[in-house]
């Protein structure tokens, strides 16, 4: 059994070797500690597990033409290829993420009017150079496939990012443009998937929203209701038509209030599952039941505490992954904070786990005979109708 078949199978309630083992993110920082900590290229797969297959489609063409406007000491303000004017690292490598935004590229009707061009799904180069050699890569992988954008594969996300922090006025100040934009966004990402599935089958697709903090949603369920549930549906709906199985999202945060509306839209599976944000996979399992498929869920935050504390995360979670439905990663890309040998650790028992085929209705070694109980069954069945069929009249 391949990693696709393993991934496909878990989803969707089938007998399976072992778990499928989620691949881990990391900061950039982060791998070069552990590399200094005797990290190896031979180590990756503690990394990447079974792995994903991506096919990439840009977010934006053409790009904005990148430029440095202004230097700060260390720092530059710059325009971004996002049309972003931003002050950031000039050697952003060597420091924390992040950036600060002085002026988004949408602001107005006008302005967005100027960028909807380069968000044309028919564009040609949205696939861009290499499209062929990557279609036929993750064909030839093995590993389940996922159709991933970045962030323009969203709603209120990408929205977010073309409008910074107007965004949350503009809903109030001009909703018909908010709606204009949103609406727009969904058929643009349906365009993709269909463009995408002529060449071929996806089995995941990723949504990012990131839209909820510490305490609460980005926005309240009212507005989400009105601006985003339609979209968000339209864009579920045409995944199921094209065979998508797994339709992910992936928001920080607690994001209790929003599952329930994402689940109304039709989103099946949710990541991460913030810890910190008081995110609780057993929990969610015990409100929401089966009908969400959970990635995520370990406190990326233990992983600088001792290999007990792992030990003790694992514990924790525990009943969420004996229930299934789950794959259990990492809550968020991993920072630096955790040594190399910690995270080895934690890999090791991923690993375990996965090998006791906790949370799965079959190992592969009892594999045959389910099979022939199922074959048994499905002969009883058919004798039955054609006695009841073929039967004598009473009397």
């Amino acid at each position: 059994m391949n990693a696709r078949q393993r991934f496909i199978n878990t989803f969707q309630g089938r007998p399976v070797d072992r778990q499928y083992l989620m691949p881990e993110g990391l900061w950039v920082q982060t791998e070069k500690r552990w590399r200094a900590e005797g990290m190896t290229d031979a180590d990756v797969g503690l990394i990447d597990f079974d792995g994903l297959a991506r096919v990439s489609v840009k977010d934006m063409t053409p790009p904005f033409e990148t430029e440095v406007l202004q230097r700060e000491g260390d720092k530059v303000v710059m325009r971004a290829a996002t049309g972003e004017i931003v002050r950031t690292w000039e050697h952003g490598e060597d420091h924390s993420p992040g950036y600060q935004v002085l002026e988004s590229p949408v602001r107005d009707w006008a302005t967005w009017e100027s960028i909807k061009p380069r968000l044309d799904p028919d564009h040609p180069d949205h696939t861009g150079e290499g499209w062929a050699e990557m279609i036929e890569e993750v064909k030839n992988s093995g590993q389940p496939v996922t159709l991933d954008a970045g962030h323009s594969f969203s709603i209120f996300g990408y929205t977010r990012d073309l409008m910074g922090d107007g965004v949350y006025t503009t809903f109030y100040d001009d909703p018909s443009l908010m709606h204009e934009i949103m609406d727009f966004l969904g058929e643009r990402i349906i365009r993709l998937m269909e463009r995408a599935s002529e060449h071929v089958r996806i089995d995941m697709l990723r949504l990012w929203e990131d839209m909820a903090y510490k305490g609460a949603p980005l926005i309240s369920p009212k507005l989400f209701k009105e601006f985003m549930l339609e979209p968000t549906r339209r864009v579920c709906d045409a995944a199921r038509r094209l065979g998508i199985p797994c339709i992910r999202l992936d928001s920080d945060g607690d994001v209790t209030q929003l599952i329930p509306l994402w689940l109304e839209a039709g989103v099946n599976a949710i990541e991460p599952f913030e810890v910190a944000a008081g995110m609780d996979v057993n929990k969610v399992r015990a409100e929401f039941g089966d009908d969400l498929f959970m990635m995520g869920g370990f406190d990326k935050r233990v992983l600088a505490q001792s290999q007990t504390e792992i030990d003790a995360e694992f514990t924790r979670l525990r009943p969420a992954i004996e229930e299934g439905r789950y794959f259990l990663s990492v809550d968020h890309s991993i920072p630096p904070d955790g040594s190399w040998d910690n995270y080895r650790y934690y890999a090791q028992r991923k690993m375990e786990l996965a090998g006791e085929g906790v949370g799965f209705p079959s190992n592969m070694e009892k594999l045959p005979l389910l099979c022939c109980f199922q074959s048994f069954l499905k002969l009883l069945v058919l004798r039955w109708v054609q006695w009841r069929v073929h039967r004598p009249a009473p009397g």
